[in-house]
């Protein structure tokens, strides 16, 4: 499950970044900034708000699971047991 998750979750995550960026702005711009300066706080706070966004995406996947699960489990636990007693 997980190699079928992780590339979402990537794109949810260059997608919240390239939304947040503007106009002219490039990742590198912000990589290539000294540590401490302003645009390496803005830089990291882009990072952590498009990581908030893709985690809150991505959350929903055990939710929707769950209830999957549930279902299946009462469904089954409905079904008479069939015992094989020769």
């Amino acid at each position: 499950s997980a190699s079928f998750v992780v590339p979402y979750v990537g794109r949810f995550y260059d997608t919240g970044i390239a939304g947040r960026l503007s106009p002219g702005e490039t990742a590198d711009t912000f990589t290539a900034a000294a540590k401490g300066s302003a645009a390496a706080s803005r830089w990291s706070e882009i990072q952590a708000s498009a990581g908030l966004e893709a985690l809150g995406k991505v959350a929903v996947l055990p939710g929707v699971l769950a209830i999957v699960f549930l279902i299946l489990f009462l469904t089954w636990k409905k079904q008479p047991a069939t015992v094989a007693a020769r």
